[in-house]
């Protein structure tokens, strides 16, 4: 097979410049994840809004999430975006 500029293989700049060929790759990334699942250890006491307010089990309105340092957070990439 005989590519871009008669070279046998493709060069990184060759895929960059491939916009299908991206959008195929991010979409798949975006579906399946190379990690799923992430976490992060606070190097601080980190205070994070939340996006929207939630209601605690007593009924008080939760604005904003303080984490302690020390604390492990973890995520799942791999449910977001779907």
């Amino acid at each position: 097979m005989t590519c871009a500029e008669g070279r046998a293989e493709l060069s990184l700049s060759d895929m960059e410049n491939m916009p299908y060929l991206q959008a195929v790759l991010k979409e798949a990334l975006r579906l399946h994840p190379i990690e799923f699942q992430a976490s992060h250890v606070a190097e601080k006491d980190t205070i994070l809004p939340l996006g929207e307010p939630i209601m605690s089990v007593s009924g008080k309105e939760i604005k904003e999430l303080h984490v302690p340092k020390g604390t492990e957070v973890m995520f799942a990439t791999g449910c977001y975006n779907r």
